[in-house]
């Protein structure tokens, strides 16, 4: 038996205002594409529903969700967000410290949601 949790965030904000994506981050996507946003959603829904469907075949998986921020259209790459640290110290989050220095704020976000949670 495995037991693991996901942290997943909800793409509510990913797109911007006007539906295109702004994103000069990241490489692999590009500015002024139009988003769908139907079926983003779809796609977050269907990976969080499989996810939990694990734990009904004693894969214990967790998803925990990390809500969205206005603004923070890059809060669906969670992983972007930090590092965790589980061992002899307990548990300890290190926010990010990007280079865009507007993404400074989901390290923030990601910091407030580990603190309610017993990160240091």
């Amino acid at each position: 038996m495995t037991e693991f949790s996901v942290l997943m965030c909800p793409p509510d904000y990913f797109y911007h205002q006007d539906g295109v994506i702004h994103n000069k981050y990241n490489i692999h996507m590009r500015v002024g594409t139009p988003v769908e946003r139907g079926r983003l959603r779809e796609q977050f829904d269907t990976l969080r529903y499989t996810l939990e469907g694990f734990r009904q075949r004693e894969d214990l998986v967790t998803v925990e969700i990390l809500d969205p921020a206005l603004g923070l259209n890059e809060m669906v790459f969670v992983a972007n967000g930090g590092v965790t640290i589980h061992g002899g110290a307990g548990k300890v989050f290190f926010p990010v410290n990007s280079v865009f220095h507007e993404r400074d704020q989901e390290g923030d976000h990601h910091a407030e949601w580990f603190a309610d949670r017993g990160f240091t």
